[in-house]
């Protein structure tokens, strides 16, 4: 049995986690979804469309960063300030996404 680089793994991961590319295609793809659920059906076609973009975008973009630290060339690290930046970024993304998802939802039920 092989024996697992532990080490290896945590970079692929921090570095996946880490890219905001990924992380906005992720969010602004799920969140296209979840709209599509409630529009019409020719706008949901689109919605669609978008959706499955956003999410090879962020497959592309994942793909291109496991390449990267696969040889070596991790990612330039950000300052303190921009790490911090990121976080509240990314926090801001995730609770945009539920929101949305909440009021189309109560959206659906009073319409």
């Amino acid at each position: 049995m092989k024996d697992v680089n532990v080490d290896r793994m945590y970079r692929y991961g921090t570095a996946l986690g880490r890219d905001r590319w990924i992380t906005w295609c992720w969010a602004n793809g799920l969140t296209l979804l979840i709209v599509s659920w409630f529009v019409s059906e020719k706008a949901a076609s689109i919605l669609l469309a978008l959706a499955m973009v956003c999410v090879a975008a962020a497959v592309i973009r994942a793909v291109y960063v496991s390449v990267q630290v696969h040889r070596g060339r991790a990612s330039r690290l950000r300052n303190a300030r921009g790490e911090q930046v990121a976080r509240k970024a990314d926090s801001l993304v995730s609770v945009a996404f539920f929101v949305v998802a909440v009021v189309l939802i109560v959206w659906n039920y009073v319409r």
